[in-house]
């Protein structure tokens, strides 16, 4: 529910890739956008460009076969 604090846990399966779990605002364009941000920022941002305002949450950057969880205030309801 809105305005509640909810925990995502993000399961990397890949086998050898890094990735990391992003909640971007609800805006058409704004995956691309904060993907290609993301790339430009590098690995040594977890490919997050840093202070992105169309990030709501995001884990940290993941080996393959493991996990990262991470908390935040559940935004309004919509699609994100």
């Amino acid at each position: 529910m809105a305005g509640e604090e909810v925990t995502v846990t993000f399961t990397n399966n890949a086998i050898s890739s890094k990735h990391t779990w992003v909640l971007v605002t609800p805006v058409a364009s704004t995956r691309n956008d904060v993907a290609a941000l993301g790339i430009a920022a590098g690995a040594e941002n977890g490919y997050v460009k840093p202070g992105d305002p169309n990030v709501i949450a995001k884990t940290d950057l993941v080996n393959g076969k493991t996990s990262a969880k991470v908390t935040f205030i559940a935004p309004a309801a919509g699609t994100y």
